[in-house]
């Protein structure tokens, strides 16, 4: 809030311009990555976009980080870390699924389709080590409306500093002090 920044957290740009934020993300994260701070070898596994943004170089500064154009390379990726005797820790995120949903409805065949997808690769890596555990998570689900309500955003420019966020559904406003 005291940089009043409007900025895509994972790219690190201004919402509006899509400019580069030149910034340290330590004035805006004020707690160091839990990627850092693991006891044994780390594998961040992202989108090729995503791999050398601000973020990333912040999150996973320590860790291993490998891009990856599609889940079958992702997966060749996780094959040959399972096969190291080393003891690890390997994070794939996949943006994708909620990309779809933002654009489709959750319960779209696009984003069926994406989910089934996802489960045949996932399922590959079932029989490599009986010593792996793999864990499926997500930052957020998905709920369908019935009807859209838009925002003239910048009727309200004046009083916000920055875009709702983190999604326009959750109305999280991020009003100017004097307001």
């Amino acid at each position: 809030r005291k940089l009043n920044l409007n900025y895509y957290t994972l790219l690190t740009k201004e919402r509006k311009s899509k400019e580069d934020l030149k910034i340290n993300l330590k004035k805006i994260f004020i707690r160091p990555s839990v990627f850092n701070s693991l006891k044994r070898r780390t594998i961040v596994l992202q989108p090729n976009h995503l791999l050398d943004s601000q973020y990333t170089n912040y999150c996973a500064s320590l860790s291993i980080r490998k891009g990856y154009s599609d889940y079958g390379e992702a997966i060749k990726i996780i094959k040959s870390e399972l096969k190291n005797k080393e003891s690890t820790f390997t994070y794939l995120y996949i943006p994708f699924v909620d990309t779809l949903e933002h654009q489709n409805g959750p319960y779209s065949k696009s984003v069926y389709d994406e989910v089934r997808k996802i489960e045949k690769h996932i399922e590959k890596l079932l029989p490599i080590s009986n010593n792996a555990e793999i864990i499926v998570i997500a930052d957020h689900g998905q709920i369908p409306i019935n009807g859209v309500v838009y925002m003239n955003l910048n009727k309200y420019d004046n009083y916000f500093y920055a875009y709702p966020s983190i999604d326009m559904g959750t109305s999280t406003f991020f009003v100017k002090k004097d307001n």
